[in-house]
């Protein structure tokens, strides 16, 4: 039977990490020159996403500032008439 004493426990680790920590920097290295080739990606434009600065009318009722699309004021609840 096999048996290890203290020292070459220690040693197996430490080889294993050694054989290991340059392939993970090869893989490091390609994947970062991989996202460099590709070039910077242009920024996405959503159609009525945050950048777009909403519409805003008044409640008729209250006067409050209401969205455009929004079917009742939230400040009194009044239908609004549709636009």
């Amino acid at each position: 039977m096999l048996s290890f004493g203290p020292m070459e426990l220690l040693i197996i680790p430490v080889i294993l990490f050694f054989l290991l920590l340059p392939i993970a920097a090869v893989i490091v290295v390609v994947v970062l020159l991989a996202r460099r080739s590709a070039g910077p990606t242009p920024p996405t434009v959503v159609p009525g996403g945050p950048s777009a600065a909403p519409q805003t009318a008044h409640c008729p009722s209250c006067g409050a500032g209401v969205d455009h699309g929004d079917l009742f004021c939230r400040r009194c609840g009044v239908r609004l008439p549709a636009t």
